[in-house]
């Protein structure tokens, strides 16, 4: 009787092949210290909410006796107006946090849409919250308005996505008033 139950139990519980991969290319020294499900982060700057981030699934562990929190499943984060009003929302597959909090790379079809339904489209997205920047290197990057899409090797932006640079333009589409390029 006790091995049926022995059985189940060691079968009943299975990594996907993706979140296995994760856990391979962490080293020896960070092993999950914690683990999390369905987590919200909120973020504030002097007292005033700034950010809100949503996650199903949360490791966090220690690399170089630095706190690093691995978003594994995905994660969406609502970036806010002192208002309370939202300004912009990033999405993407995977999220490593570091230092804090203050420095994120997010992985993996990463979209980020502001209050004037502008978007960038990217493959990695570098979040320096301390310096309210994100920044993409070479790559799949597109900025998509409601009258263009625009590709380039890399973007700058503020936090919110309010503001833009595109480098090394590559191209531009014209975008009609109904959609349709």
């Amino acid at each position: 009787m006790m091995v049926p139950c022995l059985a189940l139990l060691t079968c009943s519980c299975k990594r996907t092949e993706r979140e296995s991969a994760i856990l391979r290319r962490m080293n020896e020294e960070s092993v999950p210290l914690k683990e999390a499900f369905n987590v919200r982060f909120l973020f504030s700057e002097q007292g005033i909410l700034s950010a809100e981030l949503l996650a199903p699934h949360a490791l966090e562990t220690k690399q170089n006796e630095q706190e690093v929190r691995v978003f594994d499943r995905g994660l969406t984060i609502s970036f806010f107006s002192p208002d309370g009003e939202i300004k912009s929302e990033l999405k993407a597959g995977h999220g490593t946090f570091k230092n804090g909090f203050n420095y994120a790379e997010l992985l993996d079809d990463v979209v980020v849409v502001n209050n004037k339904s502008d978007t960038l489209m990217t493959d990695t997205l570098y979040w320096d919250k301390a310096k309210n920047l994100m920044h993409t290197k070479r790559g799949r990057n597109i900025i998509r308005t409601p009258r263009e899409e625009i590709t380039g090797d890399s973007i700058s932006s503020t936090t919110n996505f309010s503001e833009y640079k595109i480098y090394n333009i590559t191209g531009v589409v014209r975008v009609n008033q109904g959609g349709g390029i």
